[in-house]
């Protein structure tokens, strides 16, 4: 059963305004830990701890500002999801996998631009699925796939 399948996390992340329409960016997004837990019967119960990672580089579009100071965007662009699960249990010494998948990416948001060169973003984004294990009957050494999205909430500084 799944006890935890949203955690808080962190984005780090760098940009360029190409134009007033245009931007690139970078990103680094430490997903928390997610944690299952299932009972096997007799070989008792096993816990497994997902670590997700995702590093982004993307192209943004930009619309006009909708009012004086929000602007909605689009991003897409390439994520590299790193996926380690680690099982512990009573009836198993402790096992570390971790599967690194490209995927294309998008999200969705909003800047409100403040003074000073500051904003404040809300995004939401699509990683995709990765390439882990989707079959409960498959003993490859890859951890359970995951399927990452992020809503994050964001202060940015103009330079």
């Amino acid at each position: 059963s799944i006890n935890d399948s949203e955690d808080d996390g962190y984005t780090i992340f760098a940009g360029y305004d190409l134009n007033e329409r245009f931007a690139i960016e970078a990103g680094y997004n430490d997903l928390g830990d997610g944690v299952v837990e299932a009972d096997l019967g007799a070989s008792g119960d096993v816990k497994g701890t997902h670590e997700v990672k995702v590093m982004t580089l993307a192209g943004v579009v930009k619309t006009d500002p909708i009012s004086e100071n929000l602007v909605l965007f689009a991003k897409a662009g390439l994520a590299r999801i790193d996926n380690e699960e680690t099982l512990t249990g009573a009836s198993i010494t402790t096992q570390t996998y971790s599967k690194k998948t490209n995927n294309f990416f998008y999200g969705v948001g909003a800047n409100y631009e403040l003074t000073n060169g500051l904003a404040v973003r809300a995004l939401y984004e699509v990683y995709g699925e990765d390439d882990g294990l989707t079959d409960t009957n498959d003993n490859s050494p890859n951890p359970d796939a995951v399927d990452p999205t992020a809503l994050s909430i964001s202060i940015i500084k103009r330079f």
